[in-house]
């Protein structure tokens, strides 16, 4: 009996810290990428966004709110925070303790205004065709934030990984466009997110399993890690060599190993 119990929970220890693993590989991924975004003259606003939304998503899934009521406050909290981020709208510490609180609010007030005109007249200048480095700044930050809190959610609520990795892969397919393809897609991000939706489709039937009282194999774990790292192992080396320069260092690797050509008689003759 204690024996039992003393593998059931090793075994969902060595399941939580999987899942625990390869989402903070994702994050970190992410926040990698956008840490290499040439577009933006001030990477901070994205990176600070990318950790707040993995910091709220990983303890809104602990929360009893329900999902509308979860929705609905996650939504607007994004707003607010994306605004006051991209915007810098909240004075600095030394403002706030050497300003009077009136002053400073005052200060708030004004950057949060400045905000909006910016990005209403980022708004104007897109629709003509331009591009507006605060709007997309506003909307990639704001999705960033999104997608952090939706994959955790995702990953812990609903046991469904593939909802929540597509909005982060968004966001790197996003950052990779407006970089000119300077960034390539990091491998370690498909890789783990491959391993992360074959890990929760797994436990999803586990859970729809035990929830119906229906007994499966014990070794049923075994088989699904093999089968994981088989596919997770195509997938790099698939995503590896179809960069422009692993393909190149291929070339490079395969010309090397044929065999220098002869010289031709005629070439010989002519030589003496």
């Amino acid at each position: 009996m204690l024996a039992s119990l003393r593998d059931s929970m090793a075994r969902r220890l060595w399941q939580s810290g999987l899942s625990i693993g390869l989402l903070s590989i994702i994050a970190v991924s992410l926040i990698s990428s956008l840490d290499e975004a040439k577009w933006l003259n001030d990477r901070t606003p994205l990176l600070a966004l990318a950790v707040l939304g993995f910091g709220y998503g990983s303890i809104l899934p602990f929360t009893h709110f329900r999902a509308r009521t979860t929705a609905i406050s996650t939504g607007l909290l994004s707003l607010a925070v994306t605004a006051l981020i991209i915007g810098r709208v909240l004075p600095s510490p030394q403002t706030i303790t050497t300003w009077p609180f009136s002053d400073s609010l005052w200060l708030a007030h004004v950057r949060l205004l400045t905000l909006f005109d910016q990005l209403n007249a980022g708004l104007q200048a897109t629709l003509h065709g331009d591009f507006d480095r605060t709007l997309h700044a506003f909307l990639i930050g704001w999705l960033t934030w999104i997608s952090g809190v939706w994959l955790i959610w995702s990953v812990v609520r609903r046991r469904q990984a593939l909802q929540g990795i597509v909005p982060c892969a968004l966001v790197l397919a996003i950052n990779i466009v407006l970089n000119g393809r300077d960034v390539s897609f990091p491998m370690l991000f498909t890789t783990s997110a491959v391993i992360l939706i074959a890990r929760t489709a797994f436990t999803h039937r586990i859970h729809d399993w035990e929830t119906r009282q229906i007994d499966y194999p014990e070794l049923i774990t075994e088989d699904w890690t093999m089968s994981a790292a088989i596919i997770a192992a195509l997938v790099f080396v698939l995503v590896m060599i179809s960069t422009p320069e692993s393909r190149r260092s291929l070339n490079d690797f395969f010309v090397a190993l044929q065999p220098p050509a002869a010289p031709r008689p005629d070439q010989g003759s002519s030589s003496q």
